[in-house]
């Protein structure tokens, strides 16, 4: 019996640890992120509605980022992609829509997975509706690839 009880608690001890060696999944995506920034480069689309920025990398054929600022504001959104799906935004928004936040750091850090939020990570940031700004970031990538392949890239669009 005690014997058993020994390879029983063994057994858990070996598996609780490796369940906390896992990485998390923003993680995963920081990770994920931080690789396929090498070897790329931001190609920018200015109009009237603002400034976007898309991050194109050559070997995967894939925009891995957009950033669009838009005119007449003081606030970021950037989207990262990972095979054409969106799987982080962060949203930089300006004080007037938190207005005890300003002179603080403020952003909001939202982690999908197969187009569920999974993860958010706030700093003195106001509730948004997420489902609005996800779908900016979906529709940024469309215009991404698009404007892309006007330029004669080959682009990935999934």
């Amino acid at each position: 019996l005690t014997m058993r009880t020994l390879i029983c608690f063994l057994f858990f001890f070996c598996y609780y640890q490796s369940a906390l060696a896992q990485p998390s999944y923003k993680d995963s995506i920081k990770s994920y992120l931080t690789q396929k920034k090498k070897a790329g480069k931001y190609y920018n689309d200015k109009d009237e509605d603002g400034k976007r920025s898309y991050y194109f990398q050559k070997s995967s054929e894939q925009i891995i980022t957009t950033i669009i600022n838009p005119k007449a504001s003081h606030q970021s959104y950037i989207y990262n992609y990972r095979d054409g799906k969106l799987i982080m935004m962060q949203l930089y928004l300006p004080y007037e829509m938190m207005p005890e936040s300003r002179g603080k750091k403020m952003y909001g850090r939202y982690y999908f997975r197969d187009g569920e939020l999974v993860d958010k990570d706030l700093m003195n940031f106001p509730e948004v509706d997420v489902s609005f700004y996800y779908q900016i970031g979906v529709e940024l990538y469309k215009r991404g690839v698009k404007f892309l392949k006007e330029k004669g890239k080959v682009v990935r669009d999934y």
